[in-house]
């Protein structure tokens, strides 16, 4: 029980030291450095409690909650104070155990030494800021860590054991042995050229307040930032505006896009609805369809991960979309898969994102996703596949620790794309880390400028290596509600017609439903291409884009509206 001791009461300092060892790390590629060496942090020895002292506290916790006072009195039989202190944190634990704190805890309290007095004022203020979790804008149970990538896994674990109780090691996920071969180097690279930090998400004792962990944790020398668990709204105003309301439902395709590059438009398909998807015919998706199904090169599957509020995994027209094997539920423990929770999980807001990308295209059922046509060689495979990850609680709140969990685990399980229509989060340093690794793993990360009408600065849009996304309407123009100003490209955002969930679907609108059209023409680009990699397909999404606002970048629209037919021309023009 010396951990109680350590974390509760700091009774040793905590202790440092460096000790280094030659690492046999295999070089992923030529050009990165990779650390030779790793350093474990040292906590103090463990102190063990004698059986005497074990037999008192037994005795004590026995009674604890019926004779606080008795309790107390019997702990004093303890002579060595660091026992005693450890003898008091056991007793402590038993009470803040409870639902309900009785008063015997008061009488207990009444009775320690004043030895024990700072493991008592812990435990008080850890409970007393918990007891206010639903107004506080983040979780008191969990801080963010990131440690310098020289820091062994094991003495992580261990610090986090010591100092806490226990978490996880979020950065160093096994890659999954099941993922193609093709999708396990594109990672294993990632990880064995890894130069950003290790992400860990501690879980806070009972004993310790966020601010005394923090405390605890900025002492090891090998930690860079400790943050606490902030939690968001989603859907908010910053994710997606109102949903539309269009009285025929049979909108008029009318298009300052029409000059001779968007004349020779293709039929759609066969999906009966799909002459209600304006931004599929304006922008000629169907154009870099064909262009796909003349395409001979080898073909990979390409996954795109909806970080999001979870998709209606029985939706009719995303049957054969969605991975159903690597879907999960990440705001709950384990980790399990959508279809795996009773009642299913269904949401407008996740399921309307994916169909955007992924709906099945010419099954003449519902709508088609800007990426939701057959491989033109093997038609049991899709352009690309959708990997639904669920990161809200029932409220519809989320944790930035379950977003960054999100992004490792999209990353890991063999993703080329990740779409993130949210926002409005914190300028966090590991946020940024998380999508550093994902951009290191070659994959592409896709985000929503956000709908406040404003030109500050927003993320996850706005950090490097993200793919920044601003909603425009059937003119062309920014739509009165998104963000703009130093973002990266426009796309349709207004009225957009989807899934939703019990096989139905609607009309919704915000850099929400824009990210995911940009999200599903990357996805495209990859299949023509699989080498290409973020950098690359960010700078082909700029050039090709149709300039709608005055000539090259321009702060409403910035580089212009996304043109799929283009785009996928340049991806295939890397082919000689």
């Amino acid at each position: 029980m010396v951990k109680k001791t350590f974390r509760k009461c700091f009774v040793f300092g905590l202790i440092t030291v460096i000790a280094s060892y030659q690492g046999n790390v295999g070089v992923a590629l030529a050009s990165t450095v990779i650390c030779e060496k790793e350093t474990d942090l040292r906590v103090p020895d463990e102190v063990s409690l004698t059986k005497s002292s074990e037999k008192i506290v037994g005795e004590s916790k026995g009674i604890a909650l019926e004779k606080g006072a008795e309790a107390g009195e019997k702990l004093l039989q303890i002579d060595s104070d660091e026992q005693y202190v450890e003898a008091v944190s056991e007793v402590l634990e038993k009470y803040y155990q409870q639902s309900v704190i009785t008063s015997q805890l008061d009488k207990f309290t009444d009775m320690v030494k004043p030895c024990a007095e700072g493991v008592v004022k812990d435990y008080r203020e850890a409970y007393e800021e918990r007891m206010e979790s639903d107004s506080l804008s983040y979780d008191p149970k969990k801080v963010i860590l990131q440690f310098r990538n020289d820091i062994s896994d094991s003495s992580i674990q261990e610090a986090m054991e010591v100092i806490s109780d226990g978490g996880e090691l979020v950065s160093e996920a096994e890659i999954d042995s099941d993922l193609p071969a093709y999708k396990r180097d594109r990672i294993m690279k990632a990880k064995e050229s890894r130069t950003n930090y290790k992400l860990a998400i501690a879980d806070l004792s009972l004993a310790q307040s966020t601010d005394r962990a923090i405390e605890a944790y900025k002492k090891l020398d090998g930690v860079q930032s400790v943050e606490r668990d902030q939690i968001m709204e989603f859907p908010s105003d910053d994710g997606m505006e109102a949903k539309s309301v269009i009285p025929n439902k049979k909108m008029l395709v009318k298009s300052a896009i029409s000059d001779e590059r968007m004349s020779a438009r293709s039929a759609i398909s066969n999906d009966p609805r799909v002459s209600e998807q304006w931004n599929l015919i304006q922008t000629n998706t169907a154009g870099a369809w064909n262009l796909l199904n003349s395409y001979t090169k080898p073909h990979y599957q390409i996954w795109v991960a909806v970080i999001d509020t979870g998709v209606d995994m029985n939706h009719e027209d995303l049957q054969g979309q969605l991975l159903e094997n690597y879907s999960v539920d990440i705001a709950k423990e384990g980790h399990p898969l959508l279809t795996s929770v009773t009642p299913q999980y269904t949401s407008e807001h996740g399921t309307h994102v994916a169909g955007i990308i992924a709906a099945k295209a010419n099954n003449s059922i519902g709508v088609a996703g800007v990426a939701g046509i057959p491989d033109s060689v093997n038609d049991t495979l899709m352009s690309c596949r959708v990997m639904a990850i669920k990161i809200t609680q029932e409220d519809n709140s989320y944790t930035l620790s379950d977003l960054y969990d999100a992004i490792y685990y999209a990353t890991d399980k063999g993703a080329e794309i990740i779409n993130l229509s949210l926002g409005g989060v914190p300028n966090s340093s590991s946020l940024r880390s998380a999508i550093d690794y994902a951009y290191k793993a070659g994959v592409t990360v896709v985000a929503a400028a956000g709908n406040k009408n404003m030109t500050y600065p927003y993320y996850p849009s706005d950090f490097d290596h993200v793919i920044s996304v601003i909603s425009t309407d059937i003119n062309g123009k920014k739509s009165p509600t998104s963000n703009y100003e130093k973002k990266d490209i426009s796309a349709p955002g207004v009225d957009i017609l989807s899934t939703i969930p019990g096989n139905k679907y609607d009309y919704m609108s915000g850099t929400s439903m824009a990210t995911p059209f940009v999200a599903g023409v990357v996805a495209l680009m990859k299949k023509a291409d699989y080498s290409l990699k973020p950098d690359d397909m960010d700078a082909i999404i700029k050039d090709t884009a149709y300039d709608v606002g005055a000539p090259g970048y321009d702060p409403e629209t910035a580089y212009g509206v996304v043109d799929p037919y283009h785009a996928v021309q340049r991806a295939l023009s890397r082919y000689k």
